[in-house]
């Protein structure tokens, strides 16, 4: 293994030295960089990086928004997650087993599962390194220089896994001719104190430099177990990063960066929102096979299971009516730990800049959650998770025809391996039972028969390895009117060996393997493993046209690939082991971008139309010849999304700008079936599923305020997001297993997040020798909806987590 993981590491240390070994030559001239060309008292150019290359977004033909770090600043965000509030079209919501994964929504796409088998539809590049694993990806936003999001397909220039969009992060390189720094501190509600320092050395002036920036953030828990007096939802985070930057010639550098994070919390807890009623007795519940049941008082059985039709708040089991408090079986835990090393060679020759990009990233992640969230064990998953990735890119970014042709084309490679692994203790008593009401019960077990806990073991080892070829160009036909086109190959190696089984909750060795008649590993009992490949060829193709020096119109359609990948919960059925397909999004949009009134007013509109083939779904399905209700990755057919975004900044005064966004997303089944079990015949129409967090209406508000002062320059901001509602189960008129009255309004509340608007503010004032104080909020009308709800299909049972509540502090902080 350590022979292999060298390998590894040297070939993308060699394709990240190509540049430095071999393309550098004794001296050129520096390249031009874009000037800043701001009007007075008008908005600022913002530059970015869409398409490989600076360029300001005006002039770009690609859906874009795009935070400066001073932005993220004046906004007061803190994580990734922070970042959708004010992107239009953008949503992120928290995975329910890890709340380090942020799952990512654009254009009625969504990674709706986190699995290391399963890629996002929304890549993430950090200092232009490809993350594949969300894992600690919402983590605290430190000595940040952009952050960009990209819409629709990126499937020339970013390539596989970006059917919906991109997320480029970008972090403060380090500066060659200055000592400089920053040292911040801040404290709000709950004790929550965050502490940062960044400090840029030049080591030798013009020629190398290196620069520091490291963060630790805690938080108390604000969620009180009511059983134990325990305190949940609490944070402990570290973050650090050390990057180093040497100029060798005016026209060739070396950049090398360091980057790590580590969170711990004892949450997410969730709470019990919803059960479907039953027939269960309180002496079946508290027969000997569960004696953690048997310990409490009948009354609050029936209240945790619902039975009661509106339970006292002060019983166990109140549903959702004591927004800071819970009761559990389990306390939960997540320790997430990320590094992530890449670096950089550019050297601009006279073909153009040629760069060469390497990384490698390791995830090591734990959680525990009491997932019913009830003071019974019902059900609680474990999930461990280490894994492994190495990437290189080499790529060309040039003009020629005396600067009627912009060109980009490169080659990527990527491997990744490890472990995901999971366990799911829970209540087969309760399983059986309710599938022996609808009527599946085995030949000769009666009804309301209970068997021992038992715990899913699931484990995958994966494989992973993807190559990429591409290239796009734009050719300037006249001074005003543009044509791009660009195509990319990408082929992907999925491969997994899956050691899943089941075992009493009292024992660690397996019992029972669920794939035995599949068992293809030799020397292994129970191990199941295969291999597939995925090709795909994904395009870009657009025009666009200059109707005055600051309006630019176009229209393009583009395909957009996501991986196929492996089933790693497969159990039972060889059927369940087939492996889900690649998604593809075909897309069409138009779009304006234009500035006015001498650089007062800024609208930028885009409205689009997608087909989504083959859409990656998590399902639940039904083992041929056994109770078990599985959930897999899937296909849905053929989705629709209709579309429009956009975004106004307008200058009121000198010192007052109005910023406005917001975005419409209708997004539909066109068809959409699938099987009632594994390799049935008989199938069940889906199309009317609703769409996994995917609010159909999002709108932003900001008013920023400054002025210059004696003493010194005052900053202020105001802001408002709203979303409509969204829900986080898709099926809102049949469930497999006949547990709930797809009927009932309550069962589809349970998992629906309710509209919601969300207020924050900021003030401060800084001072002429660098010191600077704010006050901020969060969240100041205390919304404390649920957000995250995890429907549990087998249980009948709906559990979720809540919106963080009102907070508000100040910080302090000091620029040298």
């Amino acid at each position: 293994m350590n022979r292999i993981r060298s390998s590894r590491l040297l070939g993308t240390a060699a394709l990240t030295g190509l540049a430095a070994l071999v393309l550098a030559p004794p001296a050129a001239a520096q390249g031009a960089k874009p000037a800043a060309d701001e009007a007075s008292g008008g908005l600022a150019d913002i530059v970015v990086t869409a398409r490989k290359v600076s360029e300001k977004l005006q002039d770009v033909p690609v859906t874009v928004t795009a935070f400066s770090g001073s932005d993220l600043q004046q906004q007061n965000a803190v994580t990734v997650s922070d970042i959708a509030k004010f992107t239009p079209g953008f949503t992120i919501t928290q995975a329910p087993s890890n709340p380090t994964v942020p799952l990512y929504t654009i254009r009625g796409q969504v990674q709706n599962d986190n699995l290391a088998t399963l890629e996002p539809s929304v890549g993430t590049y950090l200092d232009g390194v490809y993350v594949a694993r969300a894992y600690g990806l919402n983590a605290e936003l430190v000595d940040i220089s952009s952050v960009q999001v990209l819409k629709g397909p990126q499937g020339t220039l970013f390539g596989r896994n970006t059917s919906a969009g991109a997320v480029l992060i970008e972090t403060n390189k380090p500066k060659l001719d200055e000592v400089s720094g920053e040292l911040r501190a801040g404290y709000g509600r709950y004790n929550d104190f965050r502490g940062s320092a960044v400090v840029n050395l030049p080591v030798v002036k013009d020629v190398f430099g290196l620069r520091g920036a490291i963060q630790y953030h805690r938080r108390d828990g604000y969620i009180t177990d009511r059983a134990t007096g325990a305190k949940y939802d609490n944070i402990d985070n570290f973050s650090g990063r050390i990057k180093a930057l040497w100029q060798i010639a005016p026209d060739f550098s070396i950049s090398a960066s360091a980057d790590f994070f580590r969170y711990k919390s004892n949450g997410p807890s969730r709470e019990l929102t919803y059960v479907a009623g039953t027939a269960l007795t309180y002496e079946q519940l508290a027969s000997t096979q569960f004696p953690g049941l048997a310990k409490v008082a009948p009354a609050n059985v029936a209240a945790a299971l619902n039975q009661a039709p509106q339970p006292p708040a002060s019983q166990i089991g109140a549903l959702g009516t004591t927004p800071n408090s819970v009761a559990l079986n389990d306390a939960p835990l997540t320790d997430t730990k990320t590094q992530t090393y890449s670096a950089t060679a550019q050297y601009d020759s006279a073909i153009g800049t040629i760069k060469a990009i390497g990384g490698y990233r390791k995830v090591t992640s734990a959680a525990s959650i009491d997932l019913d969230g009830t003071p019974y064990l019902i059900l609680r998953t474990t999930g461990r998770q280490t894994l492994e990735q190495y990437s290189g890119e080499l790529q060309l970014t040039g003009k020629t025809i005396g600067g009627k042709l912009d060109y980009a084309a490169g080659v990527t490679y990527f491997t990744e391996s490890g472990i995901d692994r999971s366990t799911s203790e829970n209540v087969v008593g309760f399983v059986t039972f309710l599938a022996f009401v609808g009527a599946l019960a085995p030949a000769g077990v009666p009804a309301g028969t209970f068997v021992p806990n038992t715990t899913n073991q699931l484990r995958g080892d994966i494989n992973n390895k993807s190559y990429g070829i591409y290239g796009q160009a734009t050719y300037h036909l006249t001074d005003k009117l543009s044509f791009t086109g660009g195509l990319r190959y990408s082929s992907d190696k999925k491969g997994i060996v899956t050691h899943n089984g089941t075992s009493p909750y009292t024992q660690t060795n397996y019992i029972a393997c669920t794939l035995p008649s599949i068992a293809t590993v030799a020397n292994d009992t129970c191990a199941a493993g295969r291999n597939d490949t995925f090709n795909r060829m994904s395009y870009t193709a657009g025009l666009d046209y200059k109707v005055a020096p600051d309006v630019l119109i176009y229209a393009k359609a583009g395909r957009g690939y996501r991986s196929g990948g492996e089933n790693l919960r497969a159990q039972g059925d060889p059927a369940t082991f087939a492996p889900f397909k690649p998604e593809l999004n075909d897309e069409q949009e138009v779009g304006i971008k234009s500035v006015f009134f001498d650089r007062k007013l800024r609208i930028n509109i885009a409205a689009y139309h997608n087909v989504i083939t083959n859409a990656q779904r998590s399902l639940l399905l039904g083992v041929p010849g056994s109770t078990t209700l599985l959930t897999v990755l899937y296909n849905a057919q053929k989705q629709q999304t209709y579309g429009i975004e956009a975004d106004l900044a307008a200058v009121l005064t000198p010192d007052v700008t109005l910023l406005l966004g917001g975005a419409i997303t209708d997004p539909k089944y066109k068809t959409y079936t699938q099987p009632t079990t594994f390799g049935s015949n008989v199938f069940v129409d889906h199309s009317r599923d609703a769409f996994v967090y995917v609010p159909k209406q999002t709108f932003n508000a900001a008013l920023d305020v400054h002025h210059q002062f004696d003493m010194g320059r005052f900053h202020g901001r105001a802001d408002v997001s709203y979303s409509s509602k969204y829900y986080s189960a898709a099926d809102l008129n049949k469930y497999s297993g006949a547990t709930i009255n797809p009927n009932a309004p309550e069962a589809v509340n349970s998992f629906t997040t309710p509209a919601a608007a969300i207020v924050g503010a900021n003030v401060g004032l800084t001072f002429g020798n660098g010191l600077d104080v704010t006050l901020w909020g969060r969240n100041l009308t205390n919304n404390r909806d649920f957000t995250q709800n995890l429907y549990i299909g087998s249980l009948g049972l709906t559990s979720s987590t809540r919106r963080e509540p009102a907070t508000y502090g100040g910080t302090v902080s000091f620029k040298f």
